[in-house]
């Protein structure tokens, strides 16, 4: 299955969100990556599954970092 990761700053977030919903069908497909607080979002305002790294101040971003230099991940939005 494609891994794909989903990082937002605080003020993006719901345009994270607004573009998780309008992709839902297609992004259910998909084993979803994110950092704390989105994923949190994401999982609470759409049915998809996501798999929550800490937020980005406590290093989610550095852990979606190291996934992509592992090559686990497929691909992130940012």
């Amino acid at each position: 299955m494609t891994r794909l990761a989903l990082i937002a700053h605080d003020d993006e977030k719901p345009e994270m969100v607004e573009l998780v919903r309008r992709h839902e069908a297609l992004l259910d497909g998909f084993d979803l990556v994110a950092t704390g607080t989105t994923g949190k979002r994401i999982a609470a305002e759409t049915s998809l599954s996501v798999e929550r790294k800490q937020s980005g101040p406590l290093g989610g971003d550095l852990m979606i970092g190291a996934e992509v230099a592992e090559g686990v991940l497929d691909g992130v939005v940012f």
